[in-house]
């Protein structure tokens, strides 16, 4: 059977096996396939009705039925909870001889769970999983949980929660632009009459974004290379308005439309 390649993916939901095979990222596995840098963080057990003989779950993969599957660099923290023949921490059951690279489950993630899966894997204690060496140890698609928006477990690099998560703050929109910029950081705008169009990046140094129409503005932190972009503020930005004004003077009166502009009204 033709192969596929699983990379990059996690679980974080409650799953319930209604006597089925099931795994948080896949139920079963057989053929050709390669599934690295994935993790579970959610719960998965056997519901108390479901038939316990056909049941099979696993907090990665519910059962692997193939010689050609590798799995690398993964783990689990979710509790898992099942008949100990088919439950299992990282696989509910393998059938064949499968290649497993660094794979861990926590040692007290599951309440009840197979010793067939868990074969695959190696235990590890909460205290372990949540360092800054464990996150080391999965590979470099992986990065320390300092900001806890994981519990604590390791996430991938781009969901990391740093200065750039949140929207930009300190930007006012004037006639024509929006003002207040960092020029230390990245930032990209974009209308908010259309939100499925891209982003325009801002030149690197700007302080402001110049030419632009009357309207509201998403403006955000742009993409860098080891995260996601922030969150957008949204700037309205003000068209000139016109008005007319009677001016009077002593002997004679007079009119003029008169342009108003940031706050300051010319002739």
């Amino acid at each position: 059977k033709k192969g596929f390649t699983m990379e990059n993916c996690f679980n974080s939901g409650a799953i319930v096996n209604m006597g089925y095979t099931t795994g948080a990222l896949m139920g079963s596995v057989s053929a050709q396939a390669v599934i690295k840098n994935c993790y579970n963080v959610g719960s998965l057990e056997v519901h108390p009705k479901a038939n316990q003989s056909t049941a099979q779950c696993g907090a990665l993969i519910g059962s692997i039925q193939s010689d050609t599957v590798t799995v690398e660099n993964c783990y689990n923290a979710g509790t898992m909870r099942g008949k100990k023949w088919k439950c299992g921490g990282l696989f509910g059951k393998i059938y064949d001889t499968a290649t497993t690279t660094n794979c861990y489950f926590l040692d007290t993630s599951f309440i009840q769970a197979t010793t067939d899966g868990n074969a695959a894997g190696s235990a590890v204690t909460e205290k372990e999983m949540k360092s800054a060496a464990f996150a080391t140890k999965l590979g470099d698609a992986f990065a320390q949980d300092t900001n806890n928006i994981n519990n604590g477990y390791p996430i991938f690099k781009n969901q990391r929660s740093d200065e750039f998560t949140a929207a930009p703050t300190g930007l006012q929109g004037k006639a024509g632009k929006i003002t207040g910029l960092n020029k230390d950081k990245l930032y990209e705008y974009r209308s908010c009459e259309d939100r499925t169009a891209e982003y325009i990046a801002v030149p690197a140094g700007s302080t402001e974004i110049k030419d632009l129409a009357s309207g509201n503005y998403e403006v955000r932190f742009a993409q860098t290379k080891d995260g996601i972009p922030s969150l957008s503020a949204t700037i309205n930005v003000p068209g000139n308005m016109c008005g007319y004004v009677q001016i009077s003077g002593s002997n004679s009166s007079t009119s003029k439309d008169l342009v108003y502009a940031e706050g300051v009204i010319t002739a």
